[in-house]
């Protein structure tokens, strides 16, 4: 089936020349503030994550040095599906045409390459951990998204954006971990375990955290983070910066007791 436009509910902007650790993080936690529909326990859950609805979206407007790329990502699952380069007026989404589901962003030129990170990572010919993720990749990335048409280029530069935003916005060590070594001049890498038990698990472990929260009867599953065994969801939800909200979390509750 066709799929409907994204909507585009907000827009935010961040120069990249002047960011700092400090404001790199200040920008983060407003972006979760910014896309929080309620709060549990003080941390921010998405709008319920919609398939019929329109889908929502938000725009991240990036400059550097006059250099303008701005990049959209859809508000249910932070997901970033389309850019648009500098003074083009069209927009790049991230769909293979022959995935036939119809455009998100309207009147958009499909790349050759959807959004998940094994396809970026090999169309970027390149690994996510072996990119290099501070001020200097970003700065980088908003230049080669802003003018460049090489496929390896856009795609390693949208690897960037989507880790350094999207990723960081919703887990809080990875957030910390940018912005901690923002300003290095060494490469900064994704450390293996916040792929493999953070990055992997957010839909997954929102699920638990809300079902847990929703329902009494729901059994939590003692899970692995870090070498480290989380055994209550609360606990779990000290690692995520941002819930998603699935709608199967909101099913009644089992006739407790």
């Amino acid at each position: 089936s066709q799929c409907k436009a994204m909507t585009v509910k907000f827009t935010v902007e961040l120069d990249i020349e002047r960011l700092t650790g400090q404001t790199y993080t200040d920008f983060i936690k407003n972006l979760r503030r910014s896309l929080a529909t309620w709060y549990l326990h003080g941390v921010p859950v998405l709008p319920l994550y919609n398939q019929e609805a329109d889908p929502r979206g938000f725009d991240l407007k990036l400059t550097f040095r006059g250099q303008v790329t701005t990049v959209r990502i859809h508000r249910d699952d932070l997901v970033l599906r389309g850019y648009q380069m500098q003074g083009a007026g069209k927009w790049l989404e991230l769909e293979r045409p022959s995935t036939q589901t119809g455009h998100l962003i309207e009147g958009s030129e499909l790349l050759e390459f959807g959004p998940s990170y094994e396809e970026l990572a090999a169309a970027a010919q390149q690994d996510i951990l072996d990119i290099s993720y501070n001020k200097n990749a970003l700065q980088d990335a908003v230049s080669k998204l802003a003018v460049s048409t090489n496929t390896r280029d856009r795609a390693r530069s949208l690897i960037v954006v989507s880790q350094m935003f999207c990723e960081a916005t919703r887990f809080v060590d990875i957030a910390n971990h940018f912005a901690f070594n923002l300003e290095s001049s060494e490469p900064v890498k994704l450390p293996q375990w916040m792929q493999n038990d953070l990055e992997k698990n957010w839909v997954r472990f929102s699920f638990m955290i809300l079902k847990s929260n929703a329902d009494p009867c729901y059994k939590f599953e003692p899970q692995t983070i870090y070498g480290k065994i989380i055994k209550t969801a609360d606990e779990l939800l000290n690692f995520l910066g941002i819930v998603e909200q699935h709608p199967d979390t909101r099913s009644p509750p089992c006739a407790a007791g």
